[in-house]
């Protein structure tokens, strides 16, 4: 057989963007798996795009390490970004070969006429939005991939699946002469839940959806409101999980320490032991009237990765859609839904519109989450649904839509 050229592949933003986290999965985690599973695929990743045009401006080629003088890129795609001066992007074609703005979630500061439409192809990550807002541009849809660890990338089911736990909710009022009610702080008795990753403190979230009293019993929820930095804030989470018991604690510390110092695990894995904390997460909406229609539903599958089952809110296009395609069971509404999607009904199997009440409220959610049988079909569904958001799936869909016709490896 005749060896093929390598097909390379420039992955780069400016410089502050290279530190995001959508920088990291969609190059730096990419180019990890592209290593094993597209082979004849060189990805150059790290290096922002304005440190390369300023030394191709100066002639000064040589000094791009790690890129060789005579190497030329046949793809250059842009996370979130692009130049400012379009010009140098027709000057050094030659050089970065067919561009590629893959958009993200970057909804604001880059509108149609930004982008030259007979220079850059973009990338979104839902069908509505290059028809939409950028209807004259040629596009192509690339979903985000789940979030995990590197251990992770290459494996078809997740390395562990916690068990469904029994819930017990019985009135306990004969074991508990002393109080009014039960405690909801035992583990043995309550519904554990969480949501992560949503803040108030960002104005395109939602925010944890209220618990009140009427369904407070038997259900602890924790609002996890941190940075992303998990290794500043997990260990609070450790004295609370484990309550009174410090040996457990200290050696869940010392397993924390580990993970953090494994290059294979790392944070994605810290948090997916966090996850594993919990008898259900939730995963409530945005607000952002863009977000809820051109967005992604990444938060809700890495989630679901973890093998936690998932509760998962449905408001706006992108997770009406979601519902449409999978009928996902353990889902609730607070909000009127758009109208443009079908769902099959509970009550006849029938295919029908989509509206809120085609979804549980909040407050029967929580009810029906308490249920085992419940929790563990939502978690056999959503192990099922994940397999479509792989980075195998998503990493050959990615590289079709950049160019590469050759072969996979994985």
């Amino acid at each position: 057989s005749v060896q093929q050229p390598p097909y390379r592949v420039f992955c780069t933003s400016n410089a502050p963007r290279i530190e995001w986290g959508s920088y990291k999965i969609r190059c730096r985690d990419f180019q990890t798996w592209a290593k094993t599973c597209a082979k004849n695929v060189e990805m150059t990743v790290g290096v922002p795009m304005e440190r390369i045009i300023a030394q191709l401006a100066r002639n000064n080629i040589t000094s791009l390490s790690p890129l060789e003088a005579e190497q030329k890129f046949n793809a250059t795609v842009m996370i979130k970004y692009i130049p400012r001066r379009v010009g140098q992007l027709r000057r050094f074609q030659s050089f970065f070969g067919s561009y590629y703005l893959d958009i993200v979630d970057e909804f604001f500061a880059l509108p149609p006429s930004k982008i030259p439409r007979d220079l850059v192809s973009i990338i979104f990550q839902t069908r509505w939005q290059g028809p939409e807002q950028y209807p004259r541009h040629h596009y192509s849809e690339v979903e985000h991939w789940y979030n995990s660890y590197p251990r992770d990338l290459f494996l078809d089911d997740p390395e562990e699946i916690p068990p469904i736990r029994e819930i017990d909710v019985s009135d306990d009022k004969n074991k508990n002469n002393n109080n009014n009610k039960t405690k909801a702080s035992s583990s043995s008795s309550s519904l554990r839940m969480a949501t992560v990753w949503n803040t108030l403190s960002w104005h395109t979230e939602s925010g944890c959806p209220p618990i009140n009293d009427n369904i407070t019993r038997h259900v602890i929820y924790d609002c996890i409101e941190e940075g992303f930095d998990i290794s500043a804030w997990y260990t609070k989470y450790i004295v609370r999980h484990f309550q009174d018991d410090e040996k457990a604690q200290q050696e869940e510390r010392a397993i924390a320490a580990r993970i953090m110092n494994d290059t294979e695990l790392g944070t994605g894995y810290m948090y997916y032991r966090l996850f594993r904390m919990y008898d259900v997460l939730v995963v409530p909406t945005k607000n952002h009237t863009l977000k809820l229609k051109y967005s992604n539903v990444q938060r809700a599958v890495s989630q679901m990765r973890s093998g936690v089952p998932v509760l998962l809110e449905v408001w706006g296009e992108v997770l009406e859609d979601f519902m449409e395609r999978y009928d996902y069971q353990c889902a609730f509404a607070r909000h009127n839904t758009t109208g443009k999607f079908t769902i099959t009904s509970k009550v006849t199997g029938e295919r029908e519109n989509m509206t809120q009440s085609s979804f549980w409220t909040w407050e029967q959610a929580i009810e029906e989450m308490k249920k085992p049988e419940i929790r563990q079909a939502c978690q056999r569904q959503a192990l099922e649904i994940i397999k479509e958001y792989s980075p195998t799936a998503i990493g050959k869909k990615f590289l079709r839509s950049v160019g590469y016709q050759g072969d996979f490896d994985c």
